[in-house]
């Protein structure tokens, strides 16, 4: 091993290099063959390490520890093969770590000390929220450069609301943020406003890549925290120190909603692993649903909550290193820690849910239909092969506009199959390997070896194909749907139907009860410390974007889940209705749904009101918001429908109270863009109506000179 060894000095000699040291960076996934699992070939099978170890991401301080631990675990290996591999993967890892230093660590510690250096103030700093003077949108300084002229150029990451709504550049083909590489923008100093100030409301923006560049938002001063790399290159922008130790500072406050909200998640958690308990007891079938839901339910219960500094000291180092370098408080912690519980709960309500309302879907359907999951078929008009792995009786949304759908009629009452196409006829049909498609049974036939004997063999993308829940037997050369596909489309026993019924009845019956929770009534560790004042507090405290919208999640499903199971299948048959923009059919469930519950469901109303803004019918909607306004004052999705109908009336003043109330309640909105073209109409509106009052005095002046 003196080779391996030789190398493993030479990396840890790199990684503990004073400039390397000193200098912030993330290195790019490929380094060391470490994309974000420790590669497999690292660990043979009586390693320490787990081969599921997970890497976070490497740095000054965890890059020796990474080169540690792939050494330790590889130290005792005596095949000549993997020895030849190691000492080839550890030759690439100082190549590819000599050229990331020359591009990358020796350019940013040049950039620092010229920062240093240099007596340029700019008008923006790194992390300051600025607003285009003549487009309107808002965007986030991520960098800025001095030009030969002595003028600065700035790098902003623009708002992706404003994006969908505003041009960013003056081109006639506007640039989109969703579709550049890479959404960033240069703008002159000319181009760029911050005054007036805009208002706290209107500072958190929601780009896609925001963690790439900040580590978090500082709702005080309105501003966001760049991560170690852009606090290295731009040292003179800000008291980078002391800004941190003002944001460090715990909220108990906010401890306490995120610490109920957890320990009520986990208490949720324990009463369903207790009813799929009750299930796998009393049955002698293996059910894989019910295990897969156990194991998923099981890691919240285990989760442990994450506390800076003394929880850690006796942790994994490397987590340790992440976790004492990051920039959040104690607070922001378990914030973070608590949108991760919650986050692994919406996916598993997520996947019960869509399960269950598959199946329903399924059985309402009375087409005959002429093939099965698992079915090879041929797409007559596209003459690809695939393999079903989902089935609808009708569509589950508006086909009518497809190319491939013109020649049929009433092409919305027929089947649609979800198809995993084979990759070789998608190279050659599409010219590249194509995702799921969905196609309508018009459109396909049952597939014929003999018939298609000069086609290359069957060959759908495995990834595919698994995710589709469908497996190849190669013993009895056919596809097996999975338990789960199985149960979604009726080909599964009795008994482990109810099983997996049972559990979704026990979630659903927990979310109703964290909808009618009161903060006064909780016991410790209990799923009744989740409440939706809990909820609606954590969402004001959320950090980023990606923790609202778990937050926000959850609290769909909350106000969605009624008691009566009745409710809950014409609530899923109405919005199947909605998404085939079949509205007056959805119209006429939901206001069944209304009368049934005595007009105190406030989801049915808030639906009801979608509907009929849909429908064009707006003051009806907006009366109808009003009404779940009344059941629910803080319901943030109908404020934000209630928003847009006045908008849509051009009452902008009513429309602008109603959108400054939703962003009290969920800050991360993307409602901020509304906001904002509300404020600039009133400011158009005040400024024509000074015009016209001018013009109206004039007028009234030349009058009475005529008079005299």
């Amino acid at each position: 091993m003196g080779l391996p060894s030789t190398l493993y000095r030479q990396l840890m000699r790199f990684a503990r290099g004073p400039i390397v040291v000193q200098v912030p960076f993330t290195l790019p996934p490929y380094t060391l063959s470490v994309p974000h699992q420790l590669n497999p070939s690292y660990f043979p099978a009586d390693a320490t390490i787990p081969k599921t170890h997970t890497v976070p991401k490497l740095n000054a301080k965890t890059l020796p520890h990474v080169i540690r631990a792939i050494f330790v675990a590889n130290k005792n290996t005596q095949s000549p093969l993997e020895i030849t591999a190691q000492t080839g993967q550890a030759f690439e890892a100082i190549k590819e770590l000599s050229a990331f230093k020359l591009r990358v660590i020796d350019v940013s510690y040049a950039k620092h000390r010229e920062a240093l250096e240099s007596k340029t103030v700019p008008a923006f700093f790194v992390g300051q929220v600025a607003r285009h003077k003549t487009l309107g949108w808002r965007g986030v300084i991520v960098g800025w450069e001095e030009l030969d002229d002595c003028s600065i150029q700035y790098r902003l990451l623009p708002d992706l609301s404003d994006s969908l709504h505003l041009p960013l550049q003056n081109r006639s083909t506007q640039l989109n943020a969703l579709e550049a590489s890479y959404p960033t923008i240069e703008c002159s100093e000319d181009d760029l406003t911050s005054s007036p100030p805009l208002p706290p409301n209107l500072r958190r923006l929601s780009p896609d890549n925001m963690g790439f560049f900040f580590e978090n938002f500082d709702p005080i001063s309105g501003t966001y925290f760049p991560n170690p790399e852009l606090r290295y290159l731009f040292p003179k922008d800000n008291n980078w120190d002391h800004y941190q130790e003002d944001i460090l500072k715990s909220d108990p406050p906010r401890d306490r909603a995120a610490e109920r909200v957890s320990l009520g998640a986990q208490g949720v958690a324990r009463k369903i692993l207790a009813q799929i308990g009750v299930s796998v007891a009393s049955s002698d079938n293996k059910n894989d649903v019910l295990l897969n839901l156990e194991h998923k339910l099981s890691e919240i219960v285990a989760h442990e909550h994450t506390r800076r500094g003394s929880d850690f000291q006796n942790g994994n180092e490397i987590e340790r290193l992440n976790v004492l370098d990051s920039s959040l408080s104690q607070t922001d912690f378990r914030i973070h820690d608590c949108c991760k519980i919650l986050s692994k709960l919406c996916d598993v309500y997520r996947e019960l849910n869509t399960m269950v309302n598959v199946r329903d879907r399924c059985i309402r359907g009375s087409n005959d239909l002429k093939f099965s999951v698992g079915d090879v078929v041929h797409h007559k008009l596209f003459n690809f092969r695939g393999v079903i792995t989902s089935i609808d009786p009708v569509p589950r949304f508006d086909v009518t506009n497809w190319d491939g759908v013109q020649h049929i009629e009433d092409v919305m009452s027929k089947p649609f199959y979800t198809i995993i196409p084979d990759e070789n006829d998608a190279e050659l049909v599409f010219q590249g390997i194509r995702h799921p498609r969905y196609v309508c049974e018009e459109n396909l036939d049952a597939y014929n070896k003999s018939e298609h004997a000069a086609k290359s063999r069957f060959a759908p993308m495995k990834e595919l194909v698994a995710s589709g829940g469908v497996t190849y037997d190669w013993r009895e050369d056919c596809y097996i749907p999975s338990t789960a596909v199985k149960f979604q489309h009726d080909m599964l026993g009795e008994e482990m139907v109810k099983e997996i019924t049972d559990v979704h009845d026990c979630f659903q019956g927990c979310l109703v009860n964290i909808n009618s929770n009161s903060s006064k009534n909780c016991n410790n560790g209990d799923a009744s410390m989740i409440n939706v004042d809990n909820l609606l507090e954590l969402l004001v405290s959320a950090n980023s974007k990606s923790e609202s919208s778990t937050i926000e999640e959850i609290l769909r499903a909350v106000w969605l889940v009624h008691e009566d199971v009745a409710i809950n299948k014409l609530m899923e048959e109405s919005v199947l209705h909605l998404n085939r923009r079949k509205f007056p059919d959805a119209k006429q469930i939901l206001e069944k749904v209304v009368e049934q519950t005595d007009g105190q469901y406030s989801e049915g109303l808030y639906k009801l009101a979608t509907c009929q803004h849909l429908m064009g019918e707006v003051d009806t909607a907006f009366d109808t918001m009003g009404k779940v306004m009344q059941i629910e004052d803080r319901h943030i999705f109908a404020l934000l429908g209630a928003s847009l109908a006045k908008m849509k009336l051009e009452k902008f003043t009513e429309a602008r109270d109603i959108l400054v109330k939703l962003l009290a309640l969920h800050p991360w909105c993307s409602a901020s863009t509304h906001l904002m073209i509300c404020e600039e109409r009133l400011e158009m509106e005040a400024e024509q109506q000074s015009i016209d009052d001018a013009f109206f005095e004039e007028e009234i002046g030349s009058e009475n000179d005529n008079t005299k």
